[in-house]
């Protein structure tokens, strides 16, 4: 029995525990977004792992921005394995439903590149179950501009409310939320439920708690 314990990994410390911030609303980012209230929280440490990312976030009635600060070298992108290269994906669920077992038609993953491939730079990748889906979002409504540095690099995203299903802050005022950042080679960067732990693209319930005040 002890040789079966010790080949169970530990659960990681940010999983006894529930998240809930307030998101900045704002019609854009300002010059220097890395900071309160558009800076999101850094969890690197609960989720044991290294943070080599800051992600500053707002909101208004067209939409989310997101600035996303990758302290690397840009290495390479993959499509559609975006795991195996530098990117992000951001999920929202725009009823924030904790009791979901599963993926529902208000769940969206979303998936951003720092380099086209062919001409994509940005969709949605969402894998419905069951009945409750919807068609994905026009890429068209999503936009992702990068500045590159020699050591870092900057990502621009902008995700219309169109693509957002389900999306008013006027009379629904939370979303659930979720992101990973990818990087070739090395592991992720999470907020705030872990892949070592989670399917986090499956479990909407994982998913942090956005505050649109």
């Amino acid at each position: 029995m002890s040789h079966l314990l010790e080949d169970i990994e530990p659960l990681l410390p940010a999983s006894f525990f529930t998240y809930s911030f307030k998101l900045a609303k704002k019609e854009s980012l300002p010059k220097d977004p890395y900071h309160s209230p558009y800076l999101l929280p850094d969890y690197s440490d609960l989720l044991d792992e290294e943070a080599f990312a800051d992600v500053a976030m707002c909101f208004d009635k067209r939409g989310i921005e997101a600035r996303v600060f990758v302290e690397k070298t840009f290495e390479d992108v993959s499509f559609p394995k975006v795991q195996a290269g530098d990117s992000i994906e951001l999920f929202f669920d725009t009823r924030d439903y904790k009791g979901a077992s599963t993926v529902t038609k208000f769940c969206h993953h979303f998936v951003f590149l720092p380099k086209d491939v062919g001409e994509l730079t940005a969709c949605e990748i969402t894998k419905f179950r069951g009945d409750d889906t919807r068609e994905l979002a026009d890429p068209k409504l999503l936009s992702c501009e990068t500045t590159f540095k020699k050591d870092s690099y900057e990502m621009r995203i902008f995700i219309d409310n169109e693509a957002l299903y389900g999306f008013d802050p006027s009379q629904f005022k939370r979303l659930g939320f979720a992101y990973r950042i990818n990087r070739k080679r090395k592991h992720p960067q999470h907020f705030t439920a872990s892949t070592r732990e989670f399917q986090i693209e499956r479990f909407p319930s994982v998913w942090a708690t956005l505050q649109l005040k």
